[in-house]
């Protein structure tokens, strides 16, 4: 830990109170985000509205995804949307709804684009939208095993 770093944490949990355990984590373009761990375990992050902004945005996809294209023509909104909530709110519930969410949505987007291109023949109408939520996941998952790593190199 840095020289003064100490320091640091000691104002902090002083300001916070005895009961909260205040952590760094690393936040988005290098800034940090202050969340405070209470006796309970849960977790509040200082200054962040992203949890409800988040969860409307997951209510609103989900709901899109039940409508007759409704997610394909919102996607350009839902998705980075979705992804920022994640990297804003870093819980592992936001970035799984985020993941699912987003690979549905490429699926449905790729299934339409497929549909137009070569009808219902098989097996592209089923094989290329899975194959793009696929690539989505992984590429989700290779976010998140970052953002882990270089948050436990911080600790």
């Amino acid at each position: 830990m840095p020289e003064g770093e100490a320091d640091r944490l000691l104002r902090v949990s002083a300001h916070f109170g005895s009961n909260q355990d205040p952590a760094i984590l690393p936040g988005v373009a290098g800034r940090t985000q202050r969340h405070v761990t209470n006796r309970a375990g849960g977790t509040r992050y200082a200054g962040q509205p992203w949890g409800p902004i988040g969860l409307v945005t997951y209510l609103v996809t989900g709901f899109l995804m039940l409508s007759m294209g409704g997610a394909i023509l919102a996607a350009p909104v839902t998705i980075p949307l979705m992804w920022i909530a994640a990297s804003r709110h870093p819980t592992r519930a936001f970035r799984v709804a985020a993941t699912v969410l987003s690979a549905l949505t490429v699926a449905e987007i790729v299934w339409a684009l497929t549909y137009l291109a070569v009808a219902e023949a098989q097996p592209w109408i089923w094989l290329l939208p899975s194959l793009a939520a696929l690539v989505v996941v992984a590429i989700a998952g290779r976010f998140s095993s970052r953002r882990a790593s270089n948050s436990h190199g911080a600790c």
